[in-house]
This record gives C-alpha cells, structure tokens and sequence, in this order.
C-alpha cells in the first residue's frame, strides 16, 4: 500500500514551477507506482519527473507550468497513484499569484 499526501503547490502567471513531491509507502511495499495528474483546467501542464516510481523509490519532482492567461486564484486537480494493486487519487491546490520580477536598484 502507499498513499499519496495532500499537498498545496504554488504558481505564478506565466511561470513554471518545480516541487519535489514524497508519497508514503507502507510497510515493505516495493513495485512500481505510476503518478499522473488529471482534471486539469486548461492553462496549465502537470507533469512529473520521474512518472513512475521504481521499486521502493518515493520521490518525485512535479513541475506546475501556468500560462498567461490564467487569472490569479486556487484551483483545484487531481493527482493520482497507480501501482498493480491499488489506485488512489486525491485533490491537490494550485494557488496561483502574479508574476513579477524584481527591479534593479
């Protein structure tokens, strides 16, 4: 068994952003666990490197990718799990702020 945790990411319009993402395995667990993110609104890529955890692996790096056209708020996805045992799938926040950069003095 594992479970995939809660978890808030953080954007910016028209920026692309990396978290590193741990699920939890229970007990001995080992085999693949395959991760993917569905219900996406559109303006937004998901994607995680790797996609599929190997063997008794738990970390992953998931990049949040907000297009301009995307206005400020919290959205919602989901995120999902899949080994050959179990599937699981929670909601996952993306708050999404405006991008700026910083002047220099």
């Amino acid at each position: 068994m594992f479970n995939l945790p809660t978890v808030t990411f953080e954007g910016n319009v028209g920026a692309s952003t990396s978290n590193l993402y741990t699920i939890v395995r229970q007990g001995s667990m080992r085999g693949d666990i395959t991760l993917s993110a569905t219900s996406v609104p559109s303006g937004f890529n998901v994607t995680f490197e790797p996609s599929t955890l190997l063997g008794s692996a738990v970390n992953t790096r998931v990049d949040v990718a907000v297009a301009r056209s995307v206005s400020r708020g919290a959205y919602v996805i989901s995120l999902q799990g899949q080994s050959a045992s179990q599937v699981q799938t929670i909601k996952a926040t993306i708050n999404v702020g405006e991008f700026t950069t910083a002047a220099s003095q």
